[in-house]
């Protein structure tokens, strides 16, 4: 990363021109902490560069808090706090998103530095941010911080937008050069070990930027050490003694990264127990293994010391989220060590400040269930006064390795080289082993999900790398994987990327769900691929029974019910199926109230006799010449379900299906509209401004027809979408009133006709009863 530069085309880290942008950089912070009312420093960023923005901002505020200081940092990371801890990346697509996003956390703001991290440049998520602040100069001041060229910012346009990142990139070097109101920081880093992995030494690298500049801006605001080159630089070159001193260990590294392989291809799991920041670099690598490697939510996790309270994320605690969000070390205690094996690896991090008593009795919990217990401890040279305790996590550990730093001028600079190490070593290992897992061809991630636009066009260049075939070939046949399909329809071809990724991440949420469903039950009924298909069913079956808002209870016996009919079906006459559905159902379910069992029994007969009669032959009968047409079913992870009343008449409930599907679709158009509306109906990034050239007349009339004529298309373009869902939302609308309307006269008319009824019987009784007289 620290490569000198040696009269190459492209600035490194230790280039002079990077080093006083750094110091631009760090003096506008400065301005914003000696003067911190109305003001906001923002750091965004989609993935490892949120995360990063995440632990930056975390660690500042927390400096300020112990100087009495107000927080003046903020961070942004696309999909919100979930995404510190999973993958979200169909928010990264998103440039209204990131737009939206960062007005919100500037509302009320007079002065926002903004520094925006793309590794790629090529964030769209990101991109919308920087069009904002380049829009809103007055208030925005943008900082682009990212690993490429400018001119090789990412071109295309971006999903419902005009705009490319690269004349995002363009019309901020050209405020910069007008007027250094913009900062771009693209110092070259070198190949990523792993082809696309921004993660290693774009992630690494965005760190040691970052940290240079609030570092430097926080010595000149409180400690009145002014900004220099010479400062800015001898801080550069402690991060690049920490890269010496991490890699000196490259023997205790291998034997970790070699431990950890070995346990994910045993099945086993990888599990950091962490203290502090260095934690946090945990659950940051873990986070990114599923991206990178496709892997399992539950193959590498990380846990923090104090759980959410020391992680102080401002969404707060996500537990509620589901297990994936669990995150302390007492979760740790309760939903994994009772299952640890000596197939699991499990790295203890931590350092002497860190109250090593608490590591030794963790050690001791965990070494009761398995051996394969490690651990990376960073020490300062010279202390001894944890020493002893130190002995007994070295004996109770299978390795451990201990990294010794020369004593620091600066307590805070030795906290962030801890946590730069930390990162190092934890990338190396999570890599390594999933190399060893076979997760890795050449340098190429093999395991890619094409769930947002930068993915798919990776898969879409991998296949046609490794195969030699025309790029419509390989996205032809990307397509099919996505869509599981053997011919792609007119309407699959016809659709754009954003279908697609949308597919692919449904397709890939599906799978997870089968996957975390299918751990709850033993699976012996079968030994070959007929269990897949038994899991699928009962996940399906369970999925229904959620969406038509059976209660927890019942949606667990829905799910048993599947399991157990699932193997009888070999014999597919429909009497005996329709008699062996009411048999369960009356024995397993007899609480169901009438609506939900007409439409559980309705799905199960639709399912196990028309939709799937050949597939279930074919698979549970084992005939193998059978031609199984395969049907493609969009199932999200089960929404919290509500439960219908006891007792409600089925048209009710259906007439209230509908009327909460047209107000759902009101909602998401009326958001549709505001987020149009709100945000940049035309750009001027393909009109050619003069820079220093004084226009006449002539030119400046030139100058405004060209850009009329650059607009009018976007204009007419914006203008016909506001239109088009102006005429949904009174289509919507007209269809609500008409179905309260119906649903009105049906009441009436049931009103009416108990009224004549009961008229009727009372005139009848009157002439029975003067008869009688």
């Amino acid at each position: 990363m620290f490569q000198e530069e040696t009269g190459a085309i492209y600035q490194r880290l230790l280039s002079e021109q990077v080093v006083e942008t750094l110091m631009e950089v760090a003096q506008r912070v400065e301005l914003i902490l000696k003067d911190p009312q109305d003001s906001l420093v923002v750091l965004s960023g989609c993935g490892t560069s949120g995360r990063m923005a995440f632990l930056i901002t975390s660690v500042f505020n927390r400096a300020l808090k112990e100087l009495n200081q107000s927080p003046v940092y903020s961070y942004i990371i696309a999909g919100g706090d979930r995404a510190l801890l999973s993958s979200q990346e169909a928010p990264e697509d998103d440039p209204e998103l990131g737009m939206l996003s960062l007005k919100k956390v500037c509302e009320g703001k007079k002065r926002v530095l903004f520094i925006g991290i793309s590794c790629g440049l090529s964030a769209p998520f990101v991109a919308g941010q920087l069009d904002f602040c380049l829009r809103h100069s007055d208030v925005y001041t943008p900082v682009l911080v990212g690993f490429n060229p400018a001119h090789q910012a990412r071109d295309e346009p971006m999903p419902g937008s005009t705009l490319t990142f690269r004349s995002v990139v363009q019309r901020m070097q050209a405020l910069a050069k007008r007027s250094h109101k913009a900062f771009l920081l693209n110092p070259a880093v070198g190949p990523e070990a792993i082809s696309g992995s921004s993660r290693m030494k774009g992630g690494s690298a965005t760190k040691i930027l970052l940290e240079v500049v609030l570092s430097a801006a926080h010595a000149a605001a409180f400690a009145n050490t002014p900004i220099t080159y010479k400062g800015v630089l001898q801080c550069m070159k402690a991060y690049e003694q920490t890269l010496d001193i991490t890699y000196a260990q490259s023997e205790g590294m291998t034997a970790l990264l070699e431990a950890a392989g070995q346990s994910l291809r045993r099945g086993g799991r990888v599990c950091y127990l962490g203290w502090g920041s260095l934690a946090v670099l945990g659950l940051v690598d873990a986070s990114e293994c599923d991206p990178t490697f496709g892997a399992d939510y539950d193959d590498v996790r990380g846990f923090i010391s104090g759980g959410y309270r020391e992680l102080s994320n401002s969404e707060g605690p996500l537990n509620s989220l589901g297990p994936d969000f669990c995150i302390a070390h007492e979760d740790f205690l309760r939903l994994v060590l009772p299952s640890l094996t000596d197939k699991d690896f499990v790295l203890l991090l931590y350092t002497h400040s860190d109250d090593v008593s608490e590591v030794v009795k963790l050690a001791r919990r965990v070494r009761g269930k398995t051996s394969n217990l490690h651990a990376v401890y960073h020490r300062v040279d010279g202390d001894t006064a944890a020493a002893a305790q130190q002995d007994d996590v070295n004996d109770l550990c299978s390795s451990s390795l201990h990294i010794t730093w020369p004593s620091p001028a600066s307590g805070s600079l030795l906290r962030m080289q801890w946590e730069l190490s930390t990162k190092l070593l934890l990338n190396a290992v999570s890599t390594g082993a999933h190399v060893l897992k076979g997760k890795i061809y050449h340098n190429h991630m093999i395991d890619v999900q094409a769930t947002n636009s930068k993915l798919y066009c990776r898969a879409t260049r991998l296949l046609q790398k490794l195969s030699g075939c025309p790029q419509s070939q390989c996205e032809e046949a990307l397509l099919k994987a996505i869509y599981q399909v053997d011919k792609l329809t007119v309407d699959i071809t016809s659709s754009d990327i954003n279908t697609h990724t949308r597919a692919a991440r449904n397709r890939t949420k599906r799978e997870a769900g089968v996957q975390r469903l299918s751990c709850h039950f033993s699976w012996p009924e079968f030994c070959d691929e007929r269990r897949c298909f038994h899991q699928e069913f009962v996940y399906d079956v369970a999925m229904f029974a959620t969406a038509c808002g059976f209660p927890w209870p019942d949606v667990i016996r829905a799910a048993v019910i599947a399991k157990g009919i699932f193997p009888q079906l070999d014999d597919l006459n429909v009497p005996k199926i329709l008699s062996l559905l009411r048999g369960v159902l009356c024995e397993c379910l007899p609480h169901l109230t009438s609506v939900h069992r007409h439409e559980f029994t309705q799905y199960l007969a639709d399912t196990c006799i028309t939709q799937r009669q050949r597939l279930f032959h074919a698979v549970v009968g084992g005939a193998a010449n059978i031609s199984i047409a395969q049907l493609h079913l969009e199932v999200q992870l089960p929404p919290t379900p509500c439960p219908l009343a006891q007792g409600t008449d089925l048209h009710e409930w259906e007439h209230q299906r509908h009327q909460a599907e047209l107000t759902s679709k009101l909602l998401q158009k009326e958001e549709e509209l505001k987020v149009l509306r709100a945000g940049s109906r035309i750009t001027l990034g393909a009109v050619d401004v003069p820079e220093d050239e004084q226009l006449d007349k002539e030119g400046v009339s030139a100058l405004v027809c060209a850009a009329v004529k650059a607009t009018e298309d976007q204009m007419r373009a914006s203008l016909t979408r506001e239109a088009s869902l102006i005429s949904d939302l009174l289509q919507l609308k007209l269809q609500q009133a008409a179905l309260a309307t119906g649903r009105l006269q049906d009441h009436s008319s049931s009103s009416a006709g108990s009224h004549a009824d009961s008229s009727g019987k009372t005139k009848t009784g009157r002439r029975r009863s003067g008869n009688a007289e």
